[in-house]
């Protein structure tokens, strides 16, 4: 199992950078990406997919609590 991460993990860092078809849909990558993590760990459940579409990403804010942040906020974050 640890040699099936390794190969996973080389992908994810990898393919990004050698293949120009695979950096323009960036997206669609890292989605079938985190698929195919969530597949390789055995966590699939309602609770990870419910979960998956209401919070795409939290960030803990001290006296508030984790606070969602949708895609949109964090690529503009990125870009700027």
């Amino acid at each position: 199992m640890p040699l099936l991460q390794l190969v996973f993990l080389v992908l994810l860092v990898a393919l990004p950078i050698a293949s120009k078809k695979v950096e323009h849909n960036l997206e669609l990558f890292f989605l079938a990406m985190a698929v195919a993590g969530a597949t390789l760990a055995g966590i699939w459940s309602p609770h990870l997919v419910e979960e998956a579409f209401l919070h795409p990403l939290a960030v803990y804010q001290s006296g508030i609590g984790y606070v969602p942040i949708g895609i949109t906020q964090v690529v503009l974050a990125a870009g700027l």
